[in-house]
């Protein structure tokens, strides 16, 4: 609701991300204990966001370095809020974990491969999907083919090859949240 109020947008991505994260738990048969953690870490997955200023958060142009390095804050801003209002560790490391990179070279930490928490590893598909199909300030979104075209030639890279197969799987209309 914080993220609604202060953008409808990042709002409104959070609760796509946490849909689709959902369905691909399902389509991986994650446990219920899982898809708790799965549940509260994409719907808090940019919770962050609540300290990035609007000149940045709403920017319609390209960011600075500079800028980018304040956007880059929120996974661990994110993290620390959420362990302050008691949410479990594992929620809170899906806040912390969700831009890192199957091949070490996301962020905060540069973690690769099972290093980053399975239900992190899930949100980063999510919502990469939600963040190419989606209108933003900057620019259109763009078609679920494009999308699913990203998301699998980025497998093994930035992706776990696992999670994009059985995002892959799951039918195109049950992605249109």
């Amino acid at each position: 609701m914080a993220l609604t109020l202060r953008s409808r947008e990042t709002g409104e991505h959070c609760e796509r991300v946490m849909q689709i994260s959902l369905r691909i738990g399902q389509e991986m048969n994650i446990s219920e204990e899982q898809m708790t953690t799965l549940l509260q870490g994409a719907l808090l997955h940019d919770i962050g966001k609540l300290a990035v200023p609007d000149a940045v958060l709403l920017k319609p142009g390209a960011l600075t370095g500079e800028e980018w390095e304040v956007l880059r804050e929120h996974p661990w801003r994110g993290a620390n809020f959420a362990s302050v209002l008691g949410f479990p560790e594992s929620t809170c490391a899906v806040i912390r974990q969700h831009h890192e990179r199957w091949n070490g070279t996301g962020y905060p930490r540069g973690l690769s491969g099972e290093q980053i928490s399975l239900e992190a590893r899930i949100v980063a598909v999510a919502d990469a999907y939600d963040a190419i199909t989606q209108d933003r300030c900057y620019r259109r979104g763009e078609p679920y083919e494009v999308a699913l075209h990203e998301i699998f030639g980025s497998a093994g890279i930035c992706f776990d090859p696992a999670v994009v197969e059985a995002f892959i799987q799951i039918p195109k209309d049950e992605l249109s949240v």
